[in-house]
């Protein structure tokens, strides 16, 4: 192939299932295919004045996941213990205030890694380098009263209902470990004086890797002609239809590859699957194998 078709940006982030029921998220970028289905459900959501029409990004849909919740807290399956490993963080060592990197520790199952930040450069910014204006989303590993740690968060860092970024995820099992998409170093420091926090763990606020940390395939497209999309990630733990509340299944089934598994597919053309759009309603697009045609097989 030595030239493609004009396109111009999408821009959309969908969700998908797979045969297995596991969960998938799609970023378009400029070109990729988005199934037809999606569009047919945002409508009528956006018709039932729906607020899960908006599931935009990551933060979204966990997001409407937290509203199940009076307290916007969603527990999680995934053992706490199994995601310190992974990212090689050791709290025996008793060291309470910088991230720790075992230099046996196993990488996150990504093309590009979770960026990890020095704690003391974001709670102790010297006058050359400040945080301020970097969007950081936090792992932090409770050593004090959860309840009380708990209780802190959701004064400082649940600013309001209709916040987007306004969740909690808490990990299963000991030690206590929760993920917060936003957190003032205000607050931080304030639980770091009171003894409540073994670790804290400042990681950039890149769509793919979280869905790694969260649970989620990931799969991006990097093309501005109807490609198929790259898997740049696998979950540590993949989560399941099952795990989601009845709504969210209800918007994720939209999309459902009922004949691939996502842990088999390290590239996927949602084209070869279901009804699609493309830029400009294009019919020329490319299989999974790099063969190029000129119609869509499901229209």
């Amino acid at each position: 192939m030595t030239d493609f078709p004009a396109a111009h940006s999408m821009d959309t982030t969908w969700f998908a299932a797979d045969a297995n029921g596991n969960i998938g998220v799609f970023d378009s970028n400029e070109g990729g295919a988005v199934p037809e289905s999606n569009s047919f459900f945002r409508v009528n959501a956006i018709e039932k004045g729906l607020d899960y029409a908006e599931l935009y990004d990551i933060h979204s849909f966990f997001w409407e996941w937290s509203k199940e919740n009076d307290d916007r807290v969603i527990n999680f399956k995934i053992p706490s213990a199994q995601i310190l490993a992974w990212l090689g963080i050791d709290l025996s060592d008793g060291n309470n205030s910088n991230p720790i990197q075992s230099p046996n520790s196993k990488r996150l199952p990504s093309a590009v890694s979770l960026q990890r930040i020095n704690v003391q450069d974001v709670l102790h910014p010297s006058s050359s380098k400040s945080w301020d204006y970097v969007d950081l989303c936090w792992l932090l590993a409770i050593a004090g009263n959860e309840a009380e740690v708990f209780k802190i968060l959701k004064n400082h860092c649940l600013r309001n209902s209709d916040y987007h970024s306004d969740y909690i995820v808490r990990f299963a099992g000991e030690p206590a470990l929760i993920f917060l998409p936003h957190c003032p170093t205000t607050t931080l420091r304030q639980l770091f004086n009171k003894g409540f926090l073994h670790h804290a763990e400042p990681l950039k606020d890149y769509s793919h890797s979280l869905a790694i940390l969260l649970g989620l395939y990931s799969y991006g497209h990097d093309y501005s002609a109807p490609l198929p999309y790259d898997c740049d990630g696998q979950p540590i733990q993949p989560l399941n239809l099952d795990d989601l509340p009845e709504r969210l299944q209800d918007v994720v089934t939209w999309n459902w590859f009922d004949q691939l598994q996502f842990s088999q597919s390290p590239t996927i053309q949602p084209i070869e699957n279901m009804r699609c759009d493309t830029w400009g309603r294009s019919k020329w697009w490319v299989d999974t194998q790099g063969n190029e045609h000129e119609e869509h097989p499901h229209r």
